[in-house]
């Protein structure tokens, strides 16, 4: 198929892997900047996100970082995530966003009786 580089049909298949990750790149795009924004000195577009309640979507290990879902300016965003305590945090645990980082929100469980509220 591609043996003659000057061949309409390479050209053809060139053309159309260019156009597919100049689409790719474009649909990332939006993706990549909201990331950037929420993990910029605690704040998400004005929103403060310490003191806010969280959800961890991926599971916060011992001395690791995972993520958590947070609701700020009406949407929910995805933000890195580490324990403020050694100990690991499963998926879908409530949490509570007690300090922001450049690159990280540090999380810690709700108490017992707050979890009731926030579910």
């Amino acid at each position: 198929m591609f043996d003659d580089p000057e061949s309409p049909r390479t050209f053809c298949a060139l053309a159309a892997l260019v156009f597919l990750v100049a689409v790719i790149a474009y649909l990332a795009l939006p993706a990549l900047v909201e990331t950037l924004r929420a993990t910029s000195h605690g704040r998400l577009r004005g929103a403060p996100l310490v003191g806010a309640v969280a959800t961890v979507v991926i599971a916060i290990p011992a001395r690791g970082v995972g993520a958590v879902t947070v609701v700020a300016n009406g949407k929910r965003v995805r933000v890195p995530a580490k324990a403020l305590e050694a100990g690991p945090i499963p998926t879908g645990e409530t949490v509570l966003i007690v300090k922001a980082e450049k690159r990280f929100v540090c999380v810690d469980l709700l108490p017992g009786d707050l979890k009731e509220v926030f579910q």
